[in-house]
């Protein structure tokens, strides 16, 4: 018998955001890991903090985007696009 696999990319919900920082927050973590940097914990809350304010205001007026991966059991991956418009100079 043939088990299906694949994954699922769909647009994260408003209620998900302690995901997409929980991972943000952990991609973070092993940039500074493999670069031999030592954040600090208290860093890390603040960036934790800051990017789920950012989330929640900018994923309700459609300047934000974020999908979640999800393969059969769980979320495996996620990522976001902010969009900013800037006049150029």
């Amino acid at each position: 018998m043939k088990k299906e696999t694949g994954f699922i990319v769909q647009e994260a919900a408003f209620e998900e955001i302690p995901i997409l920082v929980r991972h943000h927050h952990l991609m973070f973590e092993e940039i500074c890991t493999l670069r031999g940097l030592d954040y600090g914990i208290s860093n890390f809350e603040a960036v934790d903090n800051t990017y789920a304010e950012k989330l929640q205001k900018q994923l309700k007026d459609n300047t934000s985007k974020a999908w979640l991966v999800k393969d059969i059991s769980k979320i495996i991956a996620s990522g976001a696009v902010s969009i900013i418009s800037m006049v150029p100079v």
